[in-house]
């Protein structure tokens, strides 16, 4: 993957321009000296939204068969109005419970993907679920992580087939919602039988 193809650029930056002093400041901070590979993604962008990559999961976990990167933290020195970033990885430790010498660079409450300097200099990149007591290596190196990525093409059948698997579900919050959002034929008409069942009027896909 190229690298300057990791980014969606037409959203904003999590952060301003990347510069020397700023990164001087986290590798402060933080105590750590980041990986090159991540320091070269943030000059390009300084975190924010990815053009959306799969990390196939090498065990069983709650993102199951896959971790879908759409995102990666960058760096700012501000307040925690900003959007999430490097800086608030000591604050999120303490408040998760988290393993010491962590640098989070995304993740969703109770579970991570974060630079893990536990063993030494150059962190490995872990898999941190607090709740359900997970902690393991995803990658031995940044450089490891970012070559495991995968386009999200290969998983979108498999994102199909668990929309079929779980039909339930998304009759009950389409029907709540009263909309229909890219629907294809087959749940249309399935969604539409159940709403009849319930003297509710057709949704027509737009």
């Amino acid at each position: 993957m190229d690298r300057k193809d990791f980014w969606d650029i037409t959203q904003p930056a999590y952060g301003p321009m990347l510069t020397k002093e700023l990164i001087a400041l986290a590798e402060r901070k933080l105590n750590v000296r980041l990986p090159q590979l991540l320091i070269h993604l943030l000059n390009i962008k300084n975190g924010g939204t990815t053009l959306g990559f799969a990390l196939p999961m090498i065990q069983k976990t709650i993102a199951g068969d896959y971790l879908a990167i759409e995102e990666l933290y960058g760096i700012t020195n501000d307040s925690f109005l900003s959007k999430p970033n490097l800086l608030h990885s000591s604050y999120l430790i303490k408040e998760w419970g988290l393993p010491e010498k962590q640098v989070l660079i995304l993740g969703e409450g109770h579970w991570w993907v974060t630079l893990d300097y536990r063993a030494g200099e150059e962190p490995t990149v872990n898999w941190i679920d607090a709740e359900n007591r997970q902690d393991f290596i995803l990658a031995p190196t940044f450089e490891a992580f970012m070559s495991r990525l995968e386009t999200m093409e290969k998983y979108r059948p498999l994102e199909q087939n668990n929309r079929v698997a779980n039909n339930t579900v998304i009759w009950e919050s389409f029907i709540a919602e009263e909309k229909l959002i890219e629907l294809d034929e087959r749940f249309l008409k399935q969604v539409n039988e159940r709403r009849r069942q319930k003297g509710l009027p057709d949704i027509k896909k737009e």
